[in-house]
């Protein structure tokens, strides 16, 4: 985390998998010294072609990630903290907010 925050970093690609990823940056992204912080291991699945990209209607409706945990069942349990994650998130950045004014 030292060297993450010594390189003057805005942003911090984290690629961990679901939810792994989610959870390191919500414990620790106070500690980073980035602005901003995204989970992205799917992303580099998709990238490097070891997973192929939903069909274009999938993608146009922004429903890619529906598409991808069709295809990987398993998945479905991990995926279905991304909700919690996200409430918790913004919960603390509501109270920062409050904090700060």
């Amino acid at each position: 985390m030292e060297q993450v925050k010594a390189s003057g970093a805005q942003a911090l690609l984290v690629a961990m998998g679901i939810p792994r990823q989610e959870k390191f940056i919500y414990d620790n992204l106070s500690k980073l010294g980035v602005c901003v912080a995204m989970g992205v291991g799917g992303s580099f699945d998709v990238f490097s072609g070891k997973v192929k990209r939903a069909p274009m209607w999938f993608q146009n409706h922004g429903l890619e990630w529906l598409y991808r945990l069709a295809k990987n069942p398993s998945k479905i349990k991990k995926a279905a903290c991304l909700p919690r994650f996200a409430a918790l998130v913004l919960c603390r950045r509501l109270a920062n907010l409050r904090r700060d004014y």
